[in-house]
Formats: C-alpha cells, structure tokens, sequence
C-alpha cells in the first residue's frame, strides 16, 4: 500500500507547494512564473519530502502483505514462490490419518532426504562442504524461473559483501541527499546567487558528466554485465519463434 500511495501523494503534495508559492511569490500562475527556479525546487522538495514521509507512515500503519484465499492468487504465489502443487485433499487426508509429513507430500516431494548408512555419510550429506557440481533432482514447479534457478544451483551472494554493499550504498544516498537536496538548492537558489558565465559554464559540464555518467552506470553497465543471459533469452526466444512458424 505504501509503495502505491507515496509517490500519488508525492505528486500531489509537490503539485499544490509548487502553484501555491508561485501564486504567493510572483502573484500569478502562468508559464513563466510556474517556471521560476525557487517555486519549482519549492514543488520538487515537498514532492520529495512528501513521498518519503507517506511511505513511512503508512508502512508502519498497514506493514501486512496482501493476502487472500482466492484459488487464483494462492496458485499464482505457490508458482513464484516454487511450491509444486499438491491437491490439498491428499495433504490433509494424510495428516489427518495420523500420516507422516513424506506421506502427505506425496512420493515427488523435493524435500526427500538420501538415506543415510553411516555417521560419516551423514556427516557428508548435512555437514559443510562444497556443493556438488550435478544438480540434484527438483520437483518442476511451472515456474521457468524457479526451475532454472533450482537447476543450475546459483550460489547465494556472501553475507560479508551484502552488508558491505548496503553500508556503501546507504552511506551515498545519504551524502547524494545531502549535496543535491539541502547543500545545492539552498545555497544556489535560496541565496539568489547569480551565475557567472564561468560558473554557468561549470555547471553545464558537470551537468553533462553527471547524465552521461549515469546513463553509462545504470543503461549500458547492466547490458554488458548481462549480455550472455541476454543471448541466452534471445536465441531462446528466436528458436521458439522458429519452431512455432514449422508448426504452423
């Protein structure tokens, strides 16, 4: 919910600081008023602050998922989540015989364990060790995702580099806040300071760095880091197409 009502509130916060400080500053809302430095960066803060503010609150006063009991929705979460269905009349006249969990399951179940015939198999099976190259046998659960994800055993990221990662990327937001939200605005435009031309001329330079810089950060990084997957899903794509134009 909050994620849906913050930036619709966002906006309507910023909308009305925006048109209510022209309206108070230059005495009318037009084209050339609404385009003034100080009574847009009025609308754009508010419509920030606003946002953020919203999601807090509204997360801490609805923080549930949804939920719900519809077949549709229950199925659709059980294929994201990986979870192979299983008719629940089987599961719950199982359990409700005094059968086991492996009955309940069904034989197919993906959480059946190898048995074990030594201390030291147990050991091996359960202890710390190296996954083991061949993948073991998954239950398909519809989802081509899930499935290719269970498949090719995709290694877990480190806990050590998650926490690193997030303390960097946390420590930039924060100073990116800073610079570009308090230090910036307030001491550009709050001031009426007046751009030189060689002040004008930095802020160009800078400006162009900083969305080409980005561009190449968040558009061309993530192709070039992803290009084999991409490949991948091209020709996969490409052969069904193929194969759909044979069949017909």
């Amino acid at each position: 919910m909050a994620a849906i009502l913050a930036p619709w509130l966002g906006l309507l916060f910023g909308m009305i600081a925006w048109f209510v400080t022209t309206s108070k500053r230059s005495g009318e809302i037009s084209v050339t008023t609404t385009g003034d430095a100080i009574n847009a960066v009025a609308g754009n803060i508010t419509s920030w602050a606003g946002g953020a503010l919203v999601a807090v609150v509204v997360t801490y006063i609805a923080p549930h998922k949804f939920t719900s009991d519809d077949p549709v929705f229950v199925a659709r979460v059980n294929k994201i989540n990986g979870v192979s269905e299983t008719p629940p009349n089987e599961k719950e006249t199982a359990l409700s015989t005094g059968g086991d969990i492996e009955t309940a399951l069904g034989p197919s179940s993906s959480i059946e364990k190898p048995p074990i015939s030594s201390p030291a198999d147990s050991n091996t099976l359960y202890g710390d060790q190296p996954s083991s190259s061949e993948p073991a046998k998954v239950t398909p659960t519809g989802n081509h995702v899930v499935d290719f994800l269970e498949a090719k055993h995709i290694e877990p990221m480190d806990p050590v580099l998650v926490k690193r990662g997030t303390r960097l990327a946390v420590w930039f937001n924060v100073a990116f806040l800073c610079i570009a939200i308090v230090l910036v605005p307030f001491t550009l435009f709050g001031t009426d300071y007046i751009f030189s031309r060689s002040f004008f001329t930095g802020w160009c330079v800078v400006s162009f760095m900083w969305c080409w810089v980005s561009m190449i950060i968040c558009v061309i990084w993530p192709v070039w880091e992803s290009r084999k997957a991409l490949l991948m899903i091209t020709k996969g794509v490409l052969g069904d197409m193929a194969g759909k134009g044979h069949a017909t």
